[in-house]
């Protein structure tokens, strides 16, 4: 726990150093002195945004012993063979993860058989992808990133590495949907799919990128309400359309204790306050933010479904759109109050996210980080 929070500290501290050398053409949005748009011609320490990349990246890839990391080292040395002219020997579908199993060979072939390389380079990889996108669409760069890991995404790209590297991957495709380059889009959501399959759920970013909080959104809410009504029939068509694309999954996996309410309040934040406040995000005209609000809908969505059911499955697709949930509360905050309110409601946000990270990780499930550096 306290390199973990170690970590969140010295982060957050270098964003904030990243922002104060910031040159940006700001556009203020009437009364609000707020940010209309994050194309601003915005420029700053890229240097400190590579440095907090980094030290995510080492906090990462370093490890050797954190929820899954035992069971990917031993994949990666006993599954994944020494070199290509071995690779006929294995049956690729949908489910398989091609793409994830290709890139270890890649590593393991070109690069190293050591294994701390492959977690390394994924570490990488994914957190560069993250920290730079949070950087591009961000209005506030260090509030994102605090929030990034007290939230405990970060935490979650050490544990679902497939699910994150996938996720990396998608985020910038949508970046190349929001700038009309469609093939781009396509062929990074195929190749994310390759490494965990659910990313295609991606390609619904056309469908809620019109207007935030419409009649869309209160119909997805009131068949959500169905199926935590009727949840034993919901999950047979989970279960059957699984079956249908080649994965088989047992009525028992999807049951459980489901999610915890706290958990939920906390995802229920976002999507909340884009409601009170959607005239004044509605008038902002900005895509990104709109499609951050409505995937903000949808992460809730998932987290309220979990209740009735197994979170380690059923919330785990709520994670895929967590991403933009906390973009879409950043625009919150530099939107929709004015400049003194800012730093108070930015303060109690803070506040309440440090308390959200000690209950994750020091009580209800104690954060214990190994590395090759020891024990911490």
């Amino acid at each position: 726990m306290t390199s973990l929070f170690s970590l969140l500290v010295s982060a957050s501290l270098l964003s904030v150093l990243a922002e104060s050398v910031y040159i940006r053409k700001e556009v203020p949005h009437k009364n609000y002195q707020s940010y209309s748009s994050v194309h601003s011609n915005k420029k700053g320490s890229v240097t400190l945004v590579f440095i907090i990349a980094v030290i995510l990246s080492l906090f990462s890839g370093l490890r050797t012993g954190f929820n899954d990391t035992y069971a990917y080292i031993q994949g990666f040395i006993n599954r994944i063979p020494p070199s290509f002219s071995y690779i006929s020997e294995f049956n690729f579908s949908l489910w398989d993860n091609s793409g994830f199993f290709i890139y270890q060979v890649l590593i393991k072939q070109y690069i190293s058989t050591d294994p701390q390389a492959f977690l390394l380079i994924s570490a990488f990889i994914a957190n560069f992808l993250f920290v730079f996108f949070y950087y591009k669409y961000s209005p506030k760069f260090s509030l994102t990133i605090f929030i990034y890991i007290a939230s405990g995404l970060f935490v979650f790209s050490m544990a679902g590495m497939k699910q994150m590297f996938a996720m990396a991957i998608g985020i910038w495709a949508v970046h190349y949907y929001l700038n009309n380059k469609w093939i781009v889009f396509a062929l990074l959501l195929l190749l994310a799919a390759t490494i965990h399959p659910y990313i295609l759920i991606y390609a619904s970013a056309p469908l809620f990128i019109k207007k935030m909080w419409s009649l869309r959104e209160w119909v997805i809410i009131f068949f959500a309400v169905l199926g935590a009504l009727y949840f034993e029939a919901l999950l047979t068509l989970v279960i059957d359309a699984h079956e249908v694309m080649g994965e088989d999954l047992s009525y028992e996996l999807l049951m459980g204790s489901g999610v915890n309410i706290y958990r939920l309040l906390v995802y229920a934040v976002t999507p909340a306050l884009a409601f009170i406040y959607r005239k004044k995000l509605r008038a902002l005209q900005n895509p990104i933010l709109t499609l951050s609000v409505n995937f903000s809908v949808i992460t809730f969505i998932f987290m309220f479904i979990s209740l009735w059911g197994n979170p380690a499955l059923l919330a785990r697709m709520a994670i895929y759109f967590e991403p933009f949930s906390y973009l879409a509360l950043t625009y919150i905050v530099m939107n929709c109050f004015r400049k003194g309110q800012r730093i108070a409601i930015s303060a109690l946000l803070i506040l309440n996210y440090s308390l959200y990270f000690y209950y994750q990780f020091a009580i209800a499930q104690p954060f214990v980080y190994e590395s090759i550096l020891g024990t911490l």
